[in-house]
């Protein structure tokens, strides 16, 4: 019998609209001010840092923070998600909603691909 391979499913960015907001185009970011004024994304309503939880923390994880966690859980890889982002298929505006998701895109390509550790699973044997 083969050994269990042991995976994160719903492993979470926590990304920053203002540190994705980099990524867009010249036009956007001249515009900085007024633009974060605003959230970039649709929001769901609820927020969850609203209510005071003891011994809760909040992290907003970077590469080493996901690696140290696969080691210590002895976790073969993860599945990582949006947390603010999750909300970009509701933009209205075709234009902006492109220019975002290549801005997220070429966000989380800097801040969390590193190819001599992260793997792409394509299958699971």
């Amino acid at each position: 019998m083969k050994p269990w391979r042991m995976f994160d499913a719903d492993g979470h960015i926590r990304e920053l609209e203002s540190d994705v907001f980099e990524y867009l185009p010249e036009s956007y970011r001249r515009r900085r001010e007024a633009l974060l004024y605003f959230p970039l994304l649709p929001h769901h309503g609820w927020h969850r840092q609203a209510i005071d939880r003891p011994g809760h923390s909040f992290l907003i994880p970077t590469l080493s923070d996901w690696q140290e966690a696969l080691e210590k859980g002895n976790l073969e890889a993860a599945v990582l998600y949006p947390t603010r982002f999750m909300h970009i298929g509701q933009i209205g505006m075709p234009e902006y909603a492109i220019d975002l998701c290549r801005a997220y895109n070429d966000y989380l390509h800097d801040r969390f691909l590193d190819s001599t550790y992260l793997t792409c699973y394509t299958t699971l044997e």
